[in-house]
């Protein structure tokens, strides 16, 4: 019934819309780092994946580090939000329940923000 064309909206639409949403709940001072750093590394996926048109499911550290062109510098800092993520989440949290400090959640941000390709 409807094109690729449409499909590909669809997809771009969605990717969008949960591009904002993870940028909102990153915005809010509460959140725990099991909570943060996996949306952090979600955001990064998602923001390669619609620069290059990719599956944000396959977007890794590396992939984003060449889609944004990252220095080595920015690089270390993508690969400590990927890192703290990847402990987090399967390490069953940990010491994740506590807030995140304000000074580093404020960091991650812009940092992902700044991310253009």
């Amino acid at each position: 019934m409807f094109g690729s064309g449409y499909v590909h909206y669809r997809r771009i639409a969605a990717l969008q819309h949960e591009l904002a949403d993870l940028t909102r709940k990153l915005r809010k001072s509460d959140m725990t780092p099991d909570e943060y750093f996996p949306h952090a590394s979600r955001l990064v996926q998602i923001k390669a994946a619609l620069a290059r048109n990719l599956d944000p499911n396959v977007v890794d550290m590396e992939t984003a580090a060449r889609v944004f062109d990252l220095d080595q510098g920015e690089r270390a800092q993508l690969q400590q939000i990927f890192e703290q993520s990847d402990e987090l989440r399967y390490s069953g949290g940990g010491n994740g329940h506590s807030a995140i400090a304000e000074d580093q959640r404020r960091a991650v941000l812009q940092f992902i923000e700044r991310l253009r390709s």
